[in-house]
């Protein structure tokens, strides 16, 4: 451990940190992990509102992350939940005048990095909209500062660039920033695949490293709605989840702003205009994967299928969820199975029946061409099932037929 973690002793980090307060005490020396006391009702001095117990939300963020990580979602790992017993704070759960005190609780975080897009603030002028400036804004010296923030990140963080053979460090800054840009699209593309909804894509909730960061009024979408927000807080619903792609582009615009302190932000532009394009191309690949379509020799057909799957999502209004264990009822070479599954999918709406017989016989038709090599099992199948049916028997020659 580093000494950071030492200068912990004697502090009281509950009574000490603010209400949401993180602390890093440290990093491992073979590999930068800090770890973070990280949830936002950790007890501070000063009242804090919300909408469930304290120590009950601790629990969902240690469940929540762990949850992430187990569908493939690069996220910040929880290590343990503390519970305090003695200490408690105020809290007004309901927003409606009656405060109560509550019992605390903690959550230790763990990730390769905690560096944060809004990190790179601290040098930032004053703001026009907010009037506030980054602490470090008035330094002489930021620029250089910024640049030892920027090496040390690739240094421990981004392998691939720091081992880039270029001339100079500005051309490695322009590279890092490219693969920020990249590893934030993925990274929602990923969130927008599982219905996944942040609640707080501010610059302070924004990964350097493209990991989950921060589960406060996160939610994961259930009947399908693209301005379903889960912040009850979000009034104007700047962060429903139709809008987090391009809130994570704008907050990449941001980081952008910050580092012309070092590059020429024209260079950037380029690594934020390819945003959209590395968004969908991985979006598409996810959407595919879920839809068992691992052959590529359709892309332009399947990208309209998925397409067309979310169109029939926001008409429907369907369990995000839920569908996708529907689907995997549906059989390419048994027809019943469509009419199985879009009454499942229906729930005896007939109109919604008929938009999702539609798409699942587009839907059975691809996974017939795409299944090119396995269309002679479909006769092996008619046999075991239906083998009195005189079509079944008349075309059995094709099976005994076959190498």
């Amino acid at each position: 451990m580093s000494e950071s973690a030492l200068q912990l002793v004697g502090l009281n980090v509950v009574r000490e940190s603010k209400s949401g307060a993180a602390v890093s005490v440290g990093h491992r020396d073979d590999e930068c992990v800090p770890i973070d006391e990280l949830v936002p009702i950790l007890a501070g001095e000063e009242p804090i509102p919300g909408s469930e117990p304290a120590q009950a939300a601790a629990v969902t963020q240690f469940l929540a992350s762990e949850h992430m990580h187990a569908l493939g979602v690069p996220t910040t790992r929880a290590a343990s939940v503390v519970v305090s017993h003695e200490t408690t704070v105020i809290r007004d759960m309901f927003y409606d005048g009656n405060p109560k005190q509550e019992p605390t609780a903690m959550v230790m975080r763990i990730a390769q990095s905690f560096l944060r897009f809004g990190s790179f603030e601290i040098f930032k002028d004053t703001d026009p909209r907010s009037a506030r400036r980054g602490p470090s804004a008035g330094l002489e010296n930021r620029a250089e500062m910024m640049r030892q923030m920027l090496d040390f990140s690739i240094q421990h963080y981004f392998p691939a660039t720091h081992d880039a053979k270029v001339d100079e460090a500005e051309r490695k800054y322009v590279l890092l920033f490219e693969e920020v840009a990249q590893r934030t699209a993925r990274l929602v593309a990923k969130w927008q695949s599982i219905g996944f909804c942040h609640g707080v894509l501010n610059t302070d909730n924004m990964s350097l490293v493209g990991d989950t960061l921060d589960y406060g009024p996160f939610g994961f979408m259930e009947h399908f709605n693209p301005e379903h927000v889960c912040n009850t807080s979000d009034d104007g619903g700047r962060y429903r989840y139709e809008a987090q792609p391009e809130i994570c582009k704008w907050n990449l615009s941001v980081l952008a702003d910050q580092l012309a302190l070092v590059v020429d932000r024209v260079e950037l532009e380029p690594a934020l205009d390819a945003f959209n394009g590395v968004f969908e191309q991985e979006l598409s690949r996810l959407m595919c994967a879920k839809l068992g379509l691992v052959h590529k020799s359709f892309p332009s057909e399947d990208r309209t299928l998925v397409d067309a799957l979310f169109d029939v999502f926001t008409e429907t209004g369907a369990d995000f969820t839920c569908v996708f264990r529907a689907l995997a009822g549906v059989k390419p070479f048994d027809e019943r199975s469509i009419w199985y599954v879009a009454d499942e999918l229906a729930e005896h709406h007939r109109k919604v029946r008929k938009v999702w017989t539609t798409w699942l016989r587009e839907y059975v038709q691809r996974l017939r061409r795409g299944n090119g090599e396995l269309l002679h099992l479909e006769h092996v199948f008619d046999l075991l099932t239906r083998p009195f049916d005189t079509s079944t028997v008349r075309d059995a020659d094709r099976v005994y037929a076959l190498p």
